[in-house]
């Protein structure tokens, strides 16, 4: 039955709107805006400013947002089971902690906009905007470098305009399911006007989406106080696990090439005499041919799968050595970086990855039938990949130049040998790829000089 009661109506209604204006105002921030692009070069005074206002949404604002939603969690009386006489939501303070929220929203969209000006938005609702053009002037900013500002910003919009706005919509069709809801005598099941949907169902929605909402919050402040090598460092983590799933892809078809032709018919020593044994030698035979059809490799292929794993063994040990840095008796950090120079190794560390992740698709489609819908000509493939070669050289060349110049021991004291010493051994990998890189390009104008033969093993 409803209650008239269980909210008093005009209260409610007050809360009702307030979610309402909470909606629209995340509903905003995702609507196509004038954007500005952030300045190339700050007074002091300015980027003491902006200092302010980062510090400010670290330990001000997000955590008083955090605060608050769990507040409104318990203000409001959301249960994950109902009994008794059900929930007893304190409306008037609700109306407090929404105002507490609202403000607080309001003040994000300040600081943020300050600090890294809202984007040039697509006609269509999206954060696939505009991307200004890294600053080159800002190394000497700290906390508030353009980067660390615009990765900040990116972490919060889609927090409030998505994640945010399904909350307080998930509370709007709460209250009207209190409101106009059916309850039975044990208060368990409060139906919803949307047929099907039950008010514990939005309880228990609200308050896993509650606690997500905290988690995200904890992890937007831990990013903005991590330092720029650390930043970067997690980029480096991702690379690393896409180039060690590549690698160890092409080792598991190696060691089946291996395995192949250890079981081949014509590598065999001896032939069997007995009956039952040459019977299972032609069903192995049959797996056999099974398994290379499944392989669409042919020897000149092979040849080159061989040859593109010390490649990536030496780009995993690049990617290792980078990650170790933190932890050596000298460490070393990024300084009199600017956001451009930042930009510019980030991008050259995911050119690296995704260089080798696309000349493994290449490598398997080597051997593409003619008549099939994705068939590339050797020559074309040949070409791409040499390409790569080039590419994937060029690249370690310029992260290399970034490592030398920019990665510094700590602490200062540190003697000058130390930091001669942790290039030395990136220059070292340097010769190594470029030996690898040699062999494979060799085996590849090799292979396009045959044509690519189709024979199958």
């Amino acid at each position: 039955m409803s209650d008239p009661e269980f909210y008093p109506s005009q209260t409610a209604d007050q809360v009702l709107d307030d979610f309402r204006y909470l909606k629209e105002f995340c509903q905003a921030m995702r609507e196509e805006r004038n954007g500005n692009w952030p300045l190339e070069a700050l007074s002091n005074a300015e980027i003491t400013l902006y200092k302010t206002h980062y510090i400010n949404i670290q330990q001000n604002l997000l955590p008083t947002l955090k605060v608050e939603l769990t507040e409104l969690l318990e203000a409001f009386d959301v249960q994950d089971s109902l009994g008794g006489n059900g929930p007893d939501p304190d409306l008037e303070l609700t109306l407090q902690i929404i105002d507490r929220i609202g403000y607080a929203l309001d003040q994000l969209e300040i600081s943020i906009n300050l600090i890294a000006p809202m984007p040039f938005f697509d006609s269509e609702p999206s954060f696939t905007y505009q991307i200004p053009p890294p600053n080159t002037t800002d190394e000497d900013r700290g906390i508030v470098k353009t980067h660390r500002c615009q990765a900040l910003q990116s972490l919060i919009l889609p927090f409030i305009a998505d994640y945010l706005l399904m909350l307080f919509w998930d509370y709007e069709r709460l209250i009207e399911a209190r409101r106009s809801g059916i309850v039975d005598d044990d208060h368990s099941h409060l139906v919803d006007l949307e047929p099907g949907v039950e008010v514990l169902d939005l309880n228990r929605k609200i308050i896993q989406s509650t606690r997500h909402a905290s988690l995200t919050i904890d992890h937007i402040i831990h990013f903005s106080r991590l330092s720029d090598f650390a930043m970067i460092q997690k980029k480096w983590r991702t690379d690393l696990k896409l180039l060690a799933t590549n690698l160890a892809l092409i080792k598991t078809k190696n060691t089946l090439i291996f395995l192949l032709d250890r079981r081949s018919p014509r590598r065999r020593r001896r032939r069997r005499k007995e009956e039952e044994e040459e019977e299972e030698e032609e069903e192995e035979g049959a797996a056999d041919h099974q398994l290379h059809s499944s392989t669409f490799l042919n020897p000149g292929q092979i040849t080159l799968i061989k040859l593109l794993i010390p490649i990536l063994k030496i780009l995993r040990t690049f990617y290792n050595k980078l990650m170790d840095t933190p932890t050596r008796k000298t460490p070393f950090v990024i300084e009199g970086m600017s956001s451009s120079e930042y930009d510019s190794l980030k991008e050259d560390s995911t050119t690296l990855s995704s260089t080798m992740n696309r000349t493994m698709d290449v490598l398997w489609s080597l051997n593409t039938p003619p008549h099939d819908d994705d068939h590339v000509s050797v020559s074309q493939s040949v070409h791409t990949l040499v390409q790569n070669c080039r590419v994937v050289l060029e690249t370690l060349d310029s992260c290399l130049v970034s490592i030398r110049v920019n990665l510094v021991p700590r602490p200062s004291s540190a003697p000058a040998s130390a930091s001669e010493l942790f290039a030395a051994c990136f220059f070292d990998l340097r010769t190594s790829l470029h030996l690898a890189v040699g062999h494979f390009r060799d085996a590849l104008l090799d292979y396009n000089v045959r044509g690519g033969t189709q024979a199958q093993l």
